[in-house]
């Protein structure tokens, strides 16, 4: 027996964004988008030690949105906002913040860019107002259907070391795949410390 296994295809639109509580946004206003973990270390340090000071600065400008990553429909935006913009794999990070056309991905990234982006918005909105429209009208990266057969297995594992600030994403991808395919499944997290772990 065979079946049919689909995808979901990420069209991410302003209107889908501005449809995420944002009741009583201004139309007028850009949108700030800030990804992140609950898992993530870098990401509450940016969330509680820098953010704050952004917003008090230049959060008149614009309307800030956090999409938290493990709930699905927050990864896809992400998923699709790293498709339009050609993110590599190897940059890929949190935190992310997308603004105006750009997306700046990690801790780094977020604290040595960001204020750049904003008064640089400020300092020219229709030329960043341009860019932004450039970036949404991009159709994000679609993945054609695949036919399996029902009984097949896959297993799936990953590798992790205690403390690692970055290793929460490779969770996080896992279930989001799972999501999409509407399959449960037994995830190995095996680490690094402890060789004598077995798979299955």
């Amino acid at each position: 027996m065979m079946q049919t296994m689909y995808k979901k295809v990420f069209f991410l639109i302003l209107p889908w964004i501005l449809s995420l509580s944002l009741t009583g946004f201004a139309e007028d206003k850009p949108v700030m988008l800030f990804y992140y973990s609950f898992d993530c270390e870098h990401c509450i340090e940016i969330k509680q030690e820098f953010l704050p000071g952004i917003l008090d600065k230049y959060g008149k400008h614009f309307d800030f949105v956090e999409l938290e990553v493990s709930k699905t429909a927050n990864f896809d935006s992400l998923f699709a906002m790293e498709s339009r913009l050609n993110i590599p794999e190897s940059d890929k990070d949190y935190p992310a913040v997308y603004f105006m056309g750009t997306m700046l991905e990690g801790e780094i990234a977020v604290r040595m860019r960001l204020e750049y982006l904003v008064k640089n918005y400020l300092s020219n909105p229709d030329s960043a107002k341009k860019i932004d429209r450039e970036v949404m009208s991009r159709v994000p990266e679609v993945i054609e259907p695949e036919t399996i057969e029902s009984a097949k297995k896959v297993y799936m594992a990953y590798f992790y070391e205690q403390g690692c600030k970055e290793c929460g994403r490779a969770e996080e991808i896992t279930e989001w795949i799972e999501s999409l395919y509407d399959i449960s499944s037994r995830l190995d997290k095996l680490e690094k410390s402890k060789p004598d772990q077995e798979i299955g």
